[in-house]
């Protein structure tokens, strides 16, 4: 079990509470069972996401699972849509979220669910600062979130992409196929005309330096040149380091070398790891 006090959970409640949260983000919520639980995006109007949610269906609620310091602005924004829907957002106090690598379930646990096949998550009633000082660091699972291409966003990062540009359509947070909800046009519009020219990219790069979220670094290989915006990093040992990226590009890139500033560093291609894999080896 490994605490994830970047993570926190609010419930949506009520009569109307699947077709009200459905109508709000860009996953079909109205496919999941009881207990089923994916990935959706909640985007502003002009189609860049504005976090990233994982969300559970529950006998009569829903659950779900937004960054902690997102979480009173992300629940504000929804409140203000209700009008006279039968639905009652409420943030679940004194709970915390855990990411659960193996088959024993902590005590305490109240929910628990996987959005993404190999990366589980529980909350756990109990206050977050009174976690087991002795669980997995949560560095450990963020290298496995982020090699499945789960990358939460922060304040900086907020409103910044498209959910094509982060590749949350791989991940199950985006169906093409739903009906309306903010920003659908405009993420519709351009996957139709095919004028995507930003594209995710996960790599290792040999080094420790912290990037800043959205600092500008270029990608190298050969005589070939890509501009790229650093998303979110995590560090995978002394000396290497985990980044997720977007890229302006409008075709497939495989870089050699990281460029920032006067420094640069060599990449390679970050494969897919299982949570449990990476907790255990990072």
């Amino acid at each position: 079990m490994t605490n994830l006090p970047n993570l926190a959970a609010f419930e949506v409640s009520g009569r109307d509470a699947l077709r009200f949260l459905h109508n709000q983000v860009s996953a079909n919520l109205q496919e999941l069972e009881t207990g089923e639980a994916r990935f959706a995006c909640l985007c502003a109007p002009n189609g860049r996401v504005e976090a990233l949610l994982a969300v559970c269906r529950q006998t009569d609620s829903l659950l779900v699972l937004c960054p902690a310091i997102r979480i009173d602005g992300l629940v504000a924004r929804l409140s203000r849509f209700i009008l006279r829907d039968d639905v009652l957002i409420r943030q679940l106090a004194s709970t915390r979220i855990v990411g659960l690598a193996d088959a024993t379930d902590p005590v305490g646990l109240t929910a628990d669910f996987e959005p993404l096949d190999g990366l589980h998550y529980g909350i756990v009633a109990g206050d977050a600062d009174k976690a087991d000082p002795g669980a997995p660091p949560a560095t450990a699972w963020k290298a496995a979130e982020m090699a499945r291409g789960v990358v939460w966003l922060n304040p900086a990062t907020s409103g910044q992409f498209l959910p094509q540009m982060l590749g949350y359509e791989k991940i199950g947070a985006l169906s093409f196929n739903k009906g309306c909800y903010p920003g659908q046009e405009i993420i519709a519009r351009i996957r139709y005309l095919g004028r995507l020219k930003q594209h995710p990219l996960k790599l290792i790069a040999d080094t420790g330096e912290a990037f800043s979220e959205l600092a500008d670094v270029t990608l190298v290989r050969g005589a070939h040149r890509v501009d790229a915006q650093v998303v979110d990093q995590v560090g995978l040992e002394p000396g290497r380091s985990g980044l997720f990226l977007v890229m302006r590009t409008e075709g497939a890139f495989e870089p050699e070398q990281l460029v920032w500033g006067d420094q640069s560093a060599a990449v390679r291609p970050w494969l897919q790891a299982g949570a449990s894999q990476a907790c255990a080896t990072t």
